[in-house]
């Protein structure tokens, strides 16, 4: 019959652990069918849950109350009581020994007779560490014996019946060594100027510490003046004179670095108009009298030095800068009063 071979797949599909195979068969045969208690025993083994465990399992019974497994199976799940015709389903035995193979009861000889009895297999291991315990010591007493006889072979031997002789060390004595002596050139000519000064001066940079804060081109023009960069002194300072022209320390510094770059013309006219800024500017007339010294064109250079001096005394490179062009006007006398000043 179709059903008995379903059933029968059904169960092979348990067996082998195909829960889903097996619930889908033992459905449609209980579609078929639900009035098969076989049908629902079966169907309570794949179920999911407990609650259509115990649904298949009431269903068994309901069909066929005498059926002991549905029995037993609600009365574990705890849905029944166990009455006294049911019986628990015996525990399985279970043998837990290990069949063992029969020793060999042939009598033992030689060797393994000794090794067989423990008093004789302890004493033997015994025995051969003492063996072994004198062979080590016996080979570490021979090392030690060879190495003092040959430490002893290499020591020096001295006989105290041998006189000992101190033999002379040799001294070195240093050997002379002549002097000579190369003279002194001795200078012959006029004598300079510079001799005759109780101390010489220091020329410095000649500057005016006038502060102008609100123009950041006359800060930086100075830091360039101190760095040595004069063409970017002239940039900056041009730019504050532009910014202030009413100032004239900073057209004094714009003639200081023609000068100092060598664009006499740029800086006589920078002098000229710190000059017309500020007539009682020394500095300026300074300058000046410097360039004009310079491009030697016939201007009053002593006048210049002479009014820079009357204005501020403390200029020592006003009195320097004047006995220089004395010095190139061939007035050493005058030269020297500027440098004993």
């Amino acid at each position: 019959m179709p059903d008995d071979k379903m059933l029968k797949e059904a169960v092979d599909a348990i067996s082998k652990g195909q829960r889903v195979r097996a619930r889908d068969l033992l459905t449609r045969l209980l579609r078929a069918d639900q009035n098969n208690p076989e049908y629902w025993l079966w169907m309570s083994s794949v179920v999911e849950t407990q609650n259509e465990r115990v649904y298949c399992l009431e269903s068994v019974l309901r069909l066929d109350p005498a059926n002991t497994a549905a029995q037993r199976g609600l009365i574990l799940m705890g849905v029944r009581r166990p009455g006294e015709d049911v019986r628990p389903v015996p525990m399985p035995k279970r043998r837990f020994g290990l069949d063992l193979t029969e020793e060999d009861d042939a009598p033992k000889t030689g060797l393994k007779k000794i090794w067989a009895n423990k008093k004789y297999r302890y004493s033997s291991l015994g025995g051969l560490l003492v063996v072994l315990i004198l062979i080590f010591a016996l080979g570490y007493q021979g090392f030690r014996s060879a190495m003092d006889a040959r430490s002893a072979a290499l020591a020096p031997t001295y006989d105290w019946r041998t006189p000992l002789v101190m033999l002379p060390t040799s001294t070195f004595l240093p050997t002379p060594t002549a002097v000579v002596k190369s003279p002194t050139p001795t200078y012959i000519g006029p004598t300079p100027l510079w001799m005759k000064l109780e101390a010489t001066y220091t020329p410095a940079p000649v500057y005016v510490n006038t502060p102008h804060a609100i123009i950041d081109a006359y800060r930086l023009g100075i830091r360039a003046y101190y760095s040595g960069d004069y063409h970017k002194m002239l940039d900056f300072m041009r730019q504050a004179s532009k910014l202030d022209e009413d100032a004239a320390d900073l057209h004094y510094y714009v003639g200081e670095a023609c000068r100092l770059i060598g664009d006499n013309e740029c800086a006589l006219e920078a002098y000229n108009k710190s000059i017309e800024v500020n007539p009682n500017f020394a500095s300026a007339y300074l300058g000046r009298g410097r360039v004009l010294g310079a491009m030697n064109t016939g201007g009053d250079v002593a006048a210049d030095y002479q009014k820079a001096i009357e204005l501020d005394p403390n200029i020592p490179d006003a009195y320097l800068a004047r006995a220089d062009y004395f010095i190139h006007q061939n007035d050493p006398e005058s030269a020297l009063k500027d440098l004993e000043t």
